[in-house]
């Protein structure tokens, strides 16, 4: 498979402007409410009766 960015792993990190960071903290955000969600309903607290 051919690359579409051939890899660089000498290149500095990326630099995020303001809206980037603030993508990425609304999906890491969403992403905990949605685990909170899980965990509230205690489906894993329930004993594995395999």
């Amino acid at each position: 498979m051919t690359d579409l960015a051939p890899r660089q792993p000498d290149a500095t990190p990326a630099v995020y402007d303001a809206a980037t960071l603030a993508v990425l903290a609304a999906m890491e955000e969403a992403a905990e409410q949605h685990l909170d969600a899980i965990r509230s309903t205690g489906y894993w607290d329930t004993p594995d009766t395999t």
